[in-house]
């Protein structure tokens, strides 16, 4: 399979884990924050109206697709003599990347709309290709760290801690200084986003990003090293019939693009939930409970993974996220408390995916390479984060474009058109996206991805990387054959 690995390597272990676990950390600084504040930002306080936000991001999500698949396509090409193919893309994107997202929050409220326009498209798209240059090569880069399910489990478990360490202070932290309770001409007390102060954060953020990237360079090893497909030279159709032909891939591919069109919408929603529903926007410092139950599921990941393998815990405990979903749907006036707690049981229930989702991925990374005979993680895993980048850009722009159409009357640059009947609907809406996010998922993890816990185990040997599998694995991968064979 066109692969080499140097024995001189160190050992994998807790260097690269931890510097694994900063590079989404890194991410995160940046990423979290956009997607908990871009919307809000715009409409609320810039002043863009919801029909074009929402067309915005639709048409600004496409360069986002396309420019993935060519940044990892150069990433295939390009033949560096360290033999890192990963890590270099990293060190050099990350100085960009730091001060982009300052541009998507300059203080423009009293500028002329066009400019309003043109400041919301240009620093999108100036942050969307940093931060595009960074994350795809960092969600490459697992596939070249080790061969072994374990570890590559292991890899996504500290990825998810990274992403959760860099999003925590901004959704409980943050809420407490952009909402402040403001008194309206009609004696109506509302909870007022201040956005003023979102360049400054920005900037503290992409600095903190910066030195999570440098600490992981210099960290983390690569140590699958690729030779160039005997030199064959690298094409991008016979990847691309490569990827959308493997079933494996296109199971992973899929769920992500569900989970994030409709699951991950509550991070836009939510925030308005708490805002009109329940009259306080600082509330939404509480997604803290979307973290609390993935920390509760770390210590058993490990042994979850080796006693079920992937496929079950990324499947079955969806249908409690579908459940909480549902019961929050039909009750018309929900008490925070409930709220809160069936919350954090549908974030439980996707813990699981939530740790193992880029695990998952480096699945289909191998399944496509025992496909093919060649080896193109750089490509695939940029084809993988478009089919991403396009649920997070319809979910982006689906959220301003369902509130516009079913709620002609809010206004969310005016305070005065907000009123508990809305807050409703949008709660409800909220809701079903979820139900339907969480039924799908089932589906696709159940049904149609195709690594179960035996074909996990047995993909290190059908590729010929036993050497660099701890034996504990491949005796249960050769155990599993057995079973199989027989």
């Amino acid at each position: 399979m066109n692969t080499k690995s140097s024995r001189t390597e160190r050992a994998f272990g807790f260097r690269d884990k931890f510097g694994y676990m900063l590079g989404d950390a890194g991410c995160n600084f940046s990423f979290s924050l956009i997607s908990a504040f871009m919307f809000i930002f715009y409409t609320q306080y810039i002043g863009v109206t919801l029909a074009h936000y929402s067309l915005i991001i639709l048409l600004t999500k496409i360069w986002d697709g396309i420019n993935d698949p060519i940044v990892g396509a150069i990433a295939d090409r390009l033949n560096p003599k360290s033999g890192d193919k990963f890590r270099p893309w990293i060190f050099w994107g990350s100085f960009p990347l730091a001060f982009a997202s300052c541009l998507i929050f300059l203080n423009v409220p009293n500028a002329a709309y066009w400019i309003k326009i043109a400041v919301c498209i240009g620093g999108y798209m100036i942050w969307d290709i940093a931060y595009t240059i960074v994350n795809v090569p960092y969600g490459s880069l697992n596939a070249t760290i080790t061969a072994d399910t374990v570890e590559r489990s292991q890899l996504s478990t500290w990825r998810s801690i990274g992403a959760m360490l860099a999003a925590l202070p901004m959704a409980v932290i943050l809420p407490l200084f952009v909402y402040r309770d403001v008194t309206l001409e009609n004696g109506e007390t509302v909870s007022q986003f201040q956005g003023g102060r979102m360049f400054t954060i920005a900037l503290v953020t992409g600095i903190m990003a910066l030195v999570c990237f440098q600490i992981l360079y210099f960290l983390v090893t690569e140590r699958i090293k690729h030779a160039d497909n005997d030199g064959e030279k690298f094409n991008w159709f016979k990847m691309i019939a490569g990827f959308f032909t493997n079933r494996t891939m296109m199971a992973v591919s899929l769920t992500a693009l569900v989970s994030i069109l409709f699951v991950n919408s509550i991070q836009t929603t939510g925030a308005l939930v708490y805002q009109m529903y329940y009259g306080d926007g600082s509330l939404s410092s509480l997604a803290v409970i979307a973290f609390l139950p993935m920390f509760l599921l770390l210590p058993f990941v490990k042994g979850m993974v080796k006693r079920f393998g992937k496929k079950v815990l990324c499947s079955w405990p969806m249908l409690v996220g579908a459940a909480m979903s549902l019961l929050l749907w039909v009750i018309r006036d929900v008490p925070l408390i409930v709220w809160i707690v069936c919350q954090g049981l549908a974030a439980l229930s996707t813990g699981f995916y939530m740790l193992l989702g880029w695990a998952l991925v480096t699945d289909g990374i191998d399944s496509m390479e025992l496909q093919t005979g060649r080896r193109e993680e750089g490509s695939a895993y940029a084809t993988y984060s478009m089919l991403r980048k396009l649920g997070q850009g319809l979910g982006q722009a689906m959220v301003p474009a369902l509130i516009a159409i079913t709620i002609p009357g809010l206004d969310m640059n005016n305070e005065l058109t907000w009123s508990s009947a809305y807050g409703l609907q949008i709660k409800n809406m909220s809701m079903v996206l979820c139900l339907i996010g969480f039924a799908l998922s089932f589906v696709l993890m159940q049904f149609v991805f195709d690594v179960d816990k035996k074909r996990e185990l047995e993909l290190p040997r059908l590729l010929g990387r036993e050497e660099m599998v701890p034996d504990v694995s491949l005796d249960n991968a050769t155990e599993g054959i057995s079973r199989r064979d027989d």
